[in-house]
This record gives C-alpha cells, sequence and structure tokens, in this order.
C-alpha cells in the first residue's frame, strides 16, 4: 500500500521566471508564490502548490522554448503582423528603439526576452528617419516588424507631445499610415483614440446617473454561479484561474469592498478590470463596451478584448 502522506510535504527547487503578482507558472502546474519576491529570474523551493522565493538567480537555457523574433519599441516586440506584444524581463540596459530582438514564449504564453540581434543598415536607416520625424513610406528594404515598430514610436513621441498616453493595439489599425507619414498621421490617430475616450467617459457618467438608485449590485449577486457559493477570500484564486483558461495572466489584485480590482496581461498587453468579487462580473471593464460592461464575467471578457483588438475598435479606459 502506498503511503501518499510522504509525498505532500516533498520539496525540490526550481528557476522560474517570477513576472510580479501572486503566482509563477512552472509549466506543469501554477504556484501561489509567497512573499514578495522581485520581478526576475528566481529559484524557488516548491512545496505542494507553493513556491517560496530562495533569491534570484540566473536563467536556465532557453533554446527549448518557442521562439519570436522583431523588432523593439519601449518594452515590446514589434512583428511582422503588424502586433506588438510585451516583453518580459528586459535587461536595465534595454536595446536601441528599433533594434531586432529575440523572444522566448514561456509555458503560461508570456514572451520573455532573450536577446538583440545584429541589424542591418535598414534599422539605422529607419531610426534616423524617427529622429527626424518623417515617414519611411519610401524606404527599400523595411521589414514589416521594424515598420510596425517604428510606427508604435513614432506614436510614444507624438503622444508626450499632445499627453495622450496609448498602448501598441489601441493604434493597431493606424500602423501602415503612421509608418507611410509619420508624424501627421500619428497626431491623427492620437487625437482619435483621445476623442473616443472623452465620449466613452461622457456616456460613463450619463448611464450611471440612469442606474443610481436601481439596485445594480443587488442584479450582480443575482447572477453569481450556482453550487458552491464563492467566498470573498478566494475572490483572487478563482479571478487567477479565470483568465488563465483564457492564456491571460493576473499581475494583481486588490479588494474594494464588495468589488475586486484585477490587473492582468493578456495577448500581449496589459488591462485593469473592476469586478464584483464574489460573482467576478465586470463592473468596469477598463475598456470601451458601449455600455455593456455588467453583461459580462472575467471568464468571458478576454474574447471581447480579443474581437476589438482584430478589428482595431479597442480603446483602452483604465491603466
Amino acid at each position: 500500500m502506498v503511503d501518499y502522506k510522504r509525498f505532500l510535504g516533498k520539496k525540490e527547487e526550481l528557476v522560474l521566471p517570477h513576472l510580479g503578482g501572486s503566482f509563477v507558472d512552472a509549466g506543469s502546474r501554477r504556484l501561489r508564490v509567497e512573499g514578495s519576491p522581485p520581478v526576475g529570474w528566481t529559484r524557488f523551493e516548491i512545496v505542494g502548490r507553493r513556491a517560496k522565493s530562495l533569491g534570484p538567480a540566473e536563467p536556465p537555457d532557453l533554446g527549448a522554448l518557442p521562439s519570436r523574433t522583431g523588432h523593439f519599441v519601449a518594452g515590446y516586440l514589434a512583428s511582422d503582423d503588424g502586433s506588438c506584444s510585451r516583453l518580459s524581463l528586459v535587461p536595465d540596459d534595454e536595446p536601441l528603439v528599433l533594434s531586432p530582438v529575440r523572444g522566448r514564449t514561456w509555458h503560461d504564453g508570456s514572451l520573455l526576452f532573450a536577446e538583440v540581434l545584429f541589424e542591418g543598415e535598414a534599422e539605422e536607416a529607419t531610426r534616423r528617419r524617427l529622429e527626424d520625424g518623417l515617414g519611411i513610406g519610401d524606404l527599400k528594404g523595411v521589414a514589416a516588424s521594424l515598420r510596425t515598430a517604428f510606427a508604435q514610436a513614432t506614436v510614444l513621441r507624438v503622444g508626450r507631445r499632445l499627453g495622450v498616453d496609448t498602448s501598441p493595439v489601441e493604434v493597431r489599425g493606424a500602423i501602415r499610415a503612421i509608418a507611410e507619414r509619420g508624424v501627421e498621421a500619428a497626431e491623427e490617430a492620437l487625437r482619435a483614440v483621445a476623442l473616443r475616450r472623452e465620449e466613452f467617459a461622457r456616456e460613463v457618467e450619463a448611464r450611471r446617473a440612469a442606474e443610481r438608485g436601481r439596485g445594480i449590485a443587488e442584479r450582480i449577486l443575482a447572477r453569481a454561479p450556482r453550487g458552491r457559493a464563492p467566498s470573498l477570500e478566494d475572490a483572487e484564486d478563482r479571478a487567477g484561474a479565470a483568465l488563465a483558461a483564457a492564456s491571460g495572466r493576473l499581475l494583481s489584485s486588490r479588494r474594494l469592498g464588495s468589488e475586486l480590482e484585477v490587473r492582468y496581461e493578456i495577448f500581449g498587453e496589459r488591462f485593469v478590470t473592476l469586478v464584483d468579487a464574489l460573482s467576478l462580473h465586470v463592473v468596469d471593464a477598463g475598456v470601451c463596451l458601449d455600455g455593456a460592461d455588467e453583461e459580462l464575467t472575467l471568464e468571458s471578457l478576454p474574447s471581447v478584448i480579443r474581437e476589438a483588438i482584430e478589428t482595431g475598435q479597442l480603446v483602452i479606459t483604465q491603466r
């Protein structure tokens, strides 16, 4: 007869990337982190489903992980398809903007910085156009990922001047125009984002005024899942599991009374969503949903975000 009790306290050590938040992914399992170790490669002592930090560690060989190459811009890897994915564990001496880089995809879908690749004449020529505020429509030999990185870098520069903070997914639909025309097209895209945010803020305020006193919390709780009653204490675990099921990653959460503010990464971008802590129904999605927030849960929200990204309509309202 096997004595299973002797396995309960079994310990092992693993070197894993801690990317922030309360969990790390070990490939075959998701582990809760004890304490608050810094972001970076960390040696963990594993007991059951818990991981205790033993201190920083050198990264293991990542050669077996799926590889993705592109060009670097402000902590993102720009790809040939016009998308930008957030890079984790970028070194303090980060690459020059528009540098060709390689990332490796960790087991939970996170893209880890791997190395800077050799650059050619196209990167240097594109970098000069960026510094001069010009477009690159007439430049030859510019890879699609380099055009994407150039457009996003232009947006960042113009955004700082206009006071409009954006994420790459919000201007993805304008990438080609910005790459072709430069600053002028970036200004148009950013003003469109700012206008949509202003319109959405007015819509939210009008909706809240109309709904005051109509028992919103009661309607949300009435839609809570049946069976074993969820609790406020396990809200973070349930939120993390819901996001993991959609290939997302919980970064952090905090209780705000009966609600839970969830910060997470999905589809290469970070979002902030407010949900009811019991039912995980969305109170404020953190993106423009035309008043449909309460119709969604944290489980169904990712598919809506994906559709908005693919159609070029995503506008982020909470950061």
